[in-house]
């Protein structure tokens, strides 16, 4: 699976979601649109910044994906399809 499309399935998942940078920074809110080689992400809050930040698809480190599970009431882990 590709970056692009494991993203769109990610943003497909949970009602929020969390990802760490590999510069170490850690983000938390909520996957807006999805492009070619980054992301639109949306922080929640009262001290979120108004626009989306843009997050460049190669700077996420893709282990560290979560989102809110609202059924389980936790953050899990996303499965990826393999394609064979």
């Amino acid at each position: 699976m590709d970056l692009k499309s494991r993203f769109e399935t990610f943003a497909q998942k949970g009602e929020r979601h969390t990802l760490d940078l590999k510069t170490g920074e850690h983000i938390e809110g909520y996957i807006l649109e999805v492009f070619e080689d980054h992301l639109l992400f949306g922080l929640g809050g009262p001290m979120a910044p108004d626009q989306p930040l843009q997050v460049f698809l190669d700077q996420v480190d893709v282990q560290t994906l979560w989102c809110w599970d609202a059924a389980a009431g936790k953050y899990v882990r996303p499965e990826f399809k393999q394609h064979s």
